[in-house]
């Protein structure tokens, strides 16, 4: 590179837009005429008026310098950044199963920046609503990594539901009515029960406690089982060999009979 700078030029991720004579006031001969540019980050828009030497030197031209975000003014939002990168590429963390080593990254939050521009504006709406500590960064997917369009901020009782390590439950309560929970820990909450409720009655091997008895089914069990109990009373029913064919609107939902 040369010492001309001119408008278009890219030093690091930074465009030159704009020349700029000015007056630089701080300097001990008083009205000397200087030049700075105005860089345009091309990656998130960001501007910054920059000396000659600080450019040629791509001091502050990269986009990961465009974070001029006083950490110390929200640090939980910070660390909620650095927790999130920590348990993405650590790999001797004990959750690295359910994170890095299950190919759970968070490349996309590289640099806190990007994080920043995602989800600060709902971050701060969520804590208009709800406690700092009693807020999640959630992925909407659970099996896809931590992007801008999977990640979101959620109370933190709401998050049990969609954890990896979901029970999913099946609940037939003391009057014989049929319940199917998406997590164990939530139906506990949601019914007024410690978790050790469930625990304790697979641990007695019985499988019920206080008159509830209650079956863990696979996530599969669940969708389908949910459907049918939801919609019990609606759609059209086929019988077939094989099972009941159920149509609702445009899906059709077919569901085992137990009959030989």
């Amino acid at each position: 590179m040369t010492n001309e700078i001119n408008i278009g030029d890219i030093y690091g991720d930074m465009k030159c837009v704009e020349i700029i004579p000015w007056t630089d006031s701080r300097n001990p001969l008083k009205n000397k005429q200087i030049t700075v540019y105005r860089m345009k980050c091309v990656k998130c828009g960001r501007e910054k008026l920059r000396a000659r030497y600080v450019v040629l030197r791509l001091e502050g031209m990269f986009h990961k310098d465009c974070d001029h975000f006083n950490h110390m003014s929200d640090p939980i939002f910070f660390n909620r950044w650095r927790n999130m990168r920590d348990r993405t590429t650590n790999t001797k963390k004990k959750e690295a199963d359910r994170y890095v080593n299950r190919g759970i990254n968070s490349d996309e939050f590289k640099y806190f920046i990007d994080f920043y521009d995602a989800l600060y504006t709902s971050w701060v709406e969520m804590r208009k609503k709800y406690p700092v500590n009693e807020i999640s960064l959630d992925r909407i997917d659970n099996d896809k990594s931590y992007t801008k369009d999977n990640c979101r901020w959620v109370y933190y009782k709401d998050q049990y539901k969609n954890k990896s390590d979901n029970k999913f439950l099946k609940v037939i309560y003391p009057n014989g009515s049929t319940e199917y929970a998406r997590c164990a820990c939530a139906w506990c909450r949601d019914h007024g029960f410690n978790t050790w409720f469930v625990e304790t009655a697979f641990k007695n091997v019985c499988g019920h406690s206080k008159g509830y008895r209650f079956e863990y089914i696979t996530q599969e069990e669940y969708e389908n089982l949910n459907i049918l109990n939801q919609y019990e009373n609606m759609g059209d029913e086929i019988l077939l060999d094989n099972g009941i064919v159920k149509t609702i609107g445009d899906t059709e939902y077919i569901f085992p009979t137990n009959e030989e």
